[in-house]
């Protein structure tokens, strides 16, 4: 983990753009500084880092079949999680780690569909795993 104590970093992906969140409810969708998500992976399962670690790869915004293609099988399942997990952090009983998009399906074993993250919620994950 590179944690050089600068306040500003360089994301080797460029920003997402405002269009690459259309069609994705953000709603009650909360940003995670550093601490928080230091916090945040503290109590999280193998499998859970390994999706966030996708996020923190390929995010803000990606195709939630990246996922599968990590070994994630159980997607609801790794949504739950964050789900509970950022609701405990934030002692906000509405948060959301995760957005995606209305049109969000199954096609047999694979998502398709999109996923989400704040901005800074993407600047801490990379963080944390070491990819700025």
């Amino acid at each position: 983990m590179n944690l050089n104590g600068l306040d500003s970093l360089i994301v080797d992906n460029p920003a997402a753009a405002v269009s690459d969140y259309e069609g994705i409810d953000m709603t009650d969708v909360v940003e995670l500084d550093e601490q928080q998500i230091r916090f945040w992976m503290e109590a999280a399962q193998e499998k859970t880092k390994l999706g966030l670690r996708v996020i923190a790869e390929h995010g803000p915004v990606l195709d939630a079949s990246l996922l599968n293609d990590a070994g994630i099988d159980n997607i609801s399942h790794f949504q739950s999680r964050t789900t509970i997990r950022t609701r405990t952090v934030t002692k906000n009983k509405r948060a959301f780690m995760l957005g995606w998009n209305d049109d969000w399906h199954w096609d047999g074993n694979r998502a398709v569909g999109r996923y989400a993250v704040r901005e800074m919620t993407h600047r801490s994950l990379r963080k944390y795993f070491g990819l700025d």
